[in-house]
């Protein structure tokens, strides 16, 4: 991208403002820019790297809070306005949007008009959405969509796209808006930095208020309600009506996620969310698609991969959405069953843990085989979000949590144990495919909270273990010697951390992983040499003097006896000594338990030096006080 963002979207809304009808060329426009922006987001880029590469010098003049927030504004009028030219839609929101919207400046005092515009225009569509859903079946199951001509589809493509412009410029605003409170802080013990840079940081953190506000989040929500609730039944478009609404549900999902982030610095985000959890009802709104049937309700998986991800936000956030959630299932399949929309008993209670793990399940086991996934396929990216929730809401120290996991584990033994299974499945999945890699770290989360009645079923596989071991290898190799002499290379060492928990656990609630994992790590063939090693540091002690004997420590190698440069234990003894605490309490615990917790063995295969932290720990040394 040669200049920021803002500033290359703005000639294109201005052109869309002064001539809607060139669907045809700002589409295709609006399409590139986007996709250039989400390259420099999925990359890891921030706005720095943007600014680099701008072409103007006069650029960073020019972009001020009050140009992204005017700019926010004329997108919220094209998304107003677009949305009542849908011929999905025909006349039945005009009504609601017969208002000068288009001007890019207002004043504070009218925000709250444009909040109750947009709500205002949220209930009509809801409205729209009820009538739709008690339109008559056809034989197939599916209902009638008709969106007319290809141009009306292309109109729909161009809304879908104007959604995912919002929520782009909502992401880069956020992370402009970071940066400057990050300067900051670091000028705030300079006299400097006063009241005129917290003015300026109040004015990008509501540059794009109102594309955040709960009137527009209540828009976003009944726009997925509407464009999820269909199966188009004759698509003479082949396929490209379905993908067409399917991508609008996905913007949406998307937009609500960073509308409503609860790690979110600006205050009109914890507003949306407050307002989606309470006031929108947006809960239940989300645990009905989520129940409901596939012949009615029926999304690709980048669009639950979205859903997915907004749920993990919600219940992270806030406190009741677990319980919200549970009673919204409750609720929504009573609904069902009275109406008739859900048939026969079900097998399993509905609620989050049970449909977590369906819809894992199904990610695992649906055509074409998940070993054969694609790189557009959303499927191992859905896995890892599913199991990341999972885990979140098993670890988190709240009474809700706790709650959750030990009804879970009452209620869905059987949902549990296939789980478990799926968890093994995963680990077996090949490491040179970074996207499955990436699967079986996520699925050490789970490992880790739960590995004794994991330990059994990974012994009856048992190349499980055996890719466990080859985790920690790759994970250590990562850390000390891909990114050996980095700055930051002890900052993240924690990559190691999950593989270490699961060992340590494993270790000590089953012998036989510890017999492979000791194997690993101090090879039988390496023995003898070990042995003989030993026995010649305990000739050179013993013919010591006799002066060096008496001395404290004079008989403790300070070095391990035997670790190679190179080999794991090798490398799990440099961490013994990392500056992060917790990963060099468990790689020492690791080798500590591998050592049999015997003090003289663990000292000679790691040395006294790199032991003695551990050993303090163990309450088996004092470090003695300095004169």
């Amino acid at each position: 991208m040669k200049n920021f963002y803002p500033i290359s979207l703005q000639p294109i809304v201005q052109r869309f403002l002064q001539s809607p009808n060139s669907n045809g060329f700002i589409l295709g426009e609006l399409l590139q820019l986007n996709d250039e922006i989400e390259s420099y987001f999925s990359n890891g880029h921030d706005n720095e790297a943007i600014i680099q590469e701008r072409q103007e010098p006069n650029q960073i003049e020019i972009l001020t809070a009050q140009f992204v927030k005017g700019l926010s504004c004329q997108l919220y009028s094209i998304l107003i306005g677009s949305l009542s030219k849908l011929e999905v839609f025909h006349d039945s929101l005009a009504t609601a949007t017969d208002l000068e919207l288009d001007t890019p400046s207002r004043e504070e005092k009218e925000e709250r008009h444009y909040a109750d515009v947009a709500l205002s225009i949220s209930k009509s569509l809801e409205k729209k959405t009820c009538l739709m859903k008690n339109a008559s079946y056809h034989q197939d199951g599916s209902r009638s969509f008709d969106v007319g001509t290809e141009k009306s589809i292309e109109e729909i493509k161009l809304f879908s796209q104007w959604i995912r412009t919002c929520k782009n410029l909502i992401r880069w605003n956020r992370m402009h808006y970071m940066k400057i409170r990050r300067n900051n802080n670091n000028r705030n013990s300079q006299p400097t930095g006063g009241s005129g840079t917290e003015q300026q940081l109040h004015q990008w953190g509501v540059a794009t208020e109102r594309l955040c506000s709960v009137g527009m989040v209540s828009l976003y929500l009944q726009i997925l309600n509407f464009f999820i609730y269909k199966t188009v039944s004759n698509d003479v478009m082949g396929g490209t009506l379905t993908l067409t609404l399917d991508d609008v549900a996905r913007q949406c999902s998307t937009i609500l996620f960073y509308a409503t982030y609860g790690q979110a610095p600006e205050p009109c985000c914890q507003k949306a969310l407050q307002g989606f959890v309470s006031s929108l009802n947006g809960i239940r709104v989300i645990a009905k698609i989520l129940v409901t049937p596939t012949k009615e309700c029926e999304c690709s998986v980048a669009t639950m991969l979205w859903l997915i991800k907004l749920v993990h936000n919600l219940v992270s956030s806030v406190n009741h959405a677990l319980f919200d959630f549970e009673k919204a299932f409750r609720e929504v399949v009573e609904d069902a069953t009275t109406a008739g929309d859900i048939q026969g008993v079900q097998c399993y209670q509905v609620n989050l843990y049970s449909i977590f793990v369906a819809t894992l399940g199904w990610s695992l086991s649906a055509e074409p085989s998940f070993v054969l996934c694609g790189p557009d396929d959303k499927r191992p990216d859905l896995v890892v979000e599913i199991i990341r929730v999972l885990f979140a809401k098993q670890t988190v120290g709240t009474k809700a949590s706790s709650s959750w996991k030990k009804q879970c584990e009452n209620e869905h033994d059987e949902l549990t144990k296939h789980l478990r299974m799926m968890v093994v499945f995963i680990l077996q999945l090949p490491n040179k495919n970074q996207r499955f890699y990436e699967c079986k770290l996520a699925s050490l989360l789970l490992l880790m909270n739960d590995a004794s009645n994991y330990a059994d079923l990974l012994v009856q596989h048992h190349n499980v273990v055996d890719q466990l071991l080859t985790i920690l290898w790759l994970q250590l190799n990562t850390l000390l010697i891909e990114h050996a002499g980095e700055v930051h290379s002890e900052r993240n060492a924690t990559i190691v951390l999950p593989i270490l928990i699961v060992l340590n656990h494993l270790v000590s609630c089953n012998h036989d992983i510890w017999g492979k994992v000791k194997e690993y790590i101090f090879p039988s063939c390496d023995e003898n040499v070990f042995l003989q090693k030993v026995e010649m540091h305990q000739k050179e002690v013993s013919e010591g003097h006799p002066e060096e004997e008496t001395q404290r420590n004079s008989r403790k190698n300070m070095h391990p006896i035997d670790a190679p440069v190179g080999t794991i234990r090798w490398k799990l003894i440099k961490l013994m000594t990392f500056a992060e605490s917790n990963v060099k309490r468990c790689a020492s615990e690791l080798l500590w338990k591998i050592c049999r917790e015997d003090p003289g063995e663990f000292v000679l295969r790691c040395g006294f030096g790199n032991a003695v932290h551990m050993l303090g720990i163990k309450g088996l040394y004092t470090i003695p006080k300095s004169s």
